[in-house]
């Protein structure tokens, strides 16, 4: 099977990594040929993750000698990745004919005929709203099928009266592949218990009561622990450098498998308002063999079962209690450590790729 897959690429996000574990997986353990189809540019470090055996072809709607919107043509299969467009669901759009609010094309002038592509998959990653327009691609693209990061966003497809025209295409969760060869779950040696969170450096990445919580838990268990943070918001340094056992990082200032050799419970303390679909920051804990405490939102809810291998809060005080539960009791962390571990088997590569492949076939 040839597969082509279509997204934004130019950030360097969960989506994008996404695409990136999908493309090397698909080639890997399922013998397909495959090519990462840009919209515009690719990020260097998602280009540099690829397989050399994946293709890259950047602004396919620029024609060149490489790129061309007939490429869409040459595959078996084109997985639609959307993260966070809204445009890609709708028709207009392959046919280069989306406008704005003022009347102005929005993207693109060339056709793309989806009627000639066999199969289309969109995975929604980010947001699931987008979806309810693929009506408009099921009636030229006759296999038009849909891919959701979390159970809330299934359930809002087989639920909600926005999405009555899309309920019969065929629709799967599927997680997010994590390349196990990133990730030990060996620890270096320290004589404290550390506590970590890395991300982006976004705000919605981060709690500004974060500096509440380590005073909380400092004040009962502060000669036991260190604090361990990579990708913080620059305005949030200060704050937290404040406290004399805690360490900020610069984002991507080690690599997350070095960085969580020395993290021994992973607590996601984002804003309380982000909904995260999937976390892939998560899911590299959990297979680092580190206790997750997280917000009790979204995705959250898939990854983290609440006693089983770790803890999902609502208030700061919560947040505290529970990582004073793990740093007491050791039996529970390496209870929690065993069940994220076989946890994490679920969504390596390879059983991904098969979940999809079955699904697609």
């Amino acid at each position: 099977m040839k597969v082509g897959i279509f997204s934004k690429i130019g950030a360097n996000g969960g989506s994008e990594h996404r695409c990136v574990e999908m493309a090397n997986g698909l080639i890997r353990y399922a013998g397909c040929e495959c090519d990462i189809l840009c919209e515009k540019d690719i990020n260097s470090i998602i280009e540099q993750s690829l397989d050399e055996s994946v293709g890259v072809i950047k602004n396919v709607f620029k024609p060149t000698d490489r790129a061309n919107p007939d490429v869409f043509y040459d595959y078996d299969l084109i997985l639609v990745v959307n993260s966070d467009s809204y445009s890609f669901s709708q028709v207009d759009y392959w046919e280069g004919t989306l406008k704005d609010s003022e009347g102005n094309l929005k993207h693109h002038p060339f056709k793309v005929d989806i009627s000639r592509i066999p199969k289309m998959v969109f995975l929604y990653n980010f947001v699931v709203s987008p979806a309810q327009w693929l009506h408009t691609i099921a009636k030229k693209c006759k296999d038009t099928r849909i891919v959701t990061a979390n159970v809330d966003f299934y359930h809002q497809i087989q639920y909600k009266d926005k999405f009555n025209k899309i309920r019969k295409l065929p629709c799967i969760v599927l997680e997010s592949p994590i390349d196990p060869s990133k990730i030990t779950s060996d620890k270096t040696e320290s004589g404290k218990i550390r506590i970590g969170k890395h991300s982006k450096a976004h705000d919605y990445k981060h709690n500004e009561q974060w500096p509440m919580l380590i005073d909380k838990v400092n004040q009962i268990h502060g000669d036991k622990i260190e604090w361990d943070f990579m990708g913080v918001p620059s305005k949030y340094e200060s704050a937290l450098s404040g406290f004399d056992n805690v360490t900020v990082r610069k984002e991507y200032s080690t690599s997350v498998g070095e960085y969580l050799q020395g993290i021994d419970i992973f607590c996601f303390f984002i804003s309380w308002g982000r909904y995260e679909p999937w976390a892939r920051v998560v899911a590299e804990a959990m297979m680092a063999g580190c206790p997750i405490i997280a917000t009790d939102r979204a995705g959250n809810r898939d990854q983290v079962h609440d006693g089983l291998n770790g803890y999902l809060c609502t208030t700061v005080d919560q947040f505290a209690a529970r990582l004073c539960m793990l740093i007491e009791n050791e039996e529970i962390r390496q209870r929690m450590r065993e069940n994220n571990l076989m946890c994490a088997e679920t969504f390596t590569p390879d059983k991904v790729i098969e979940k999809f492949m079955e699904f697609v076939k």
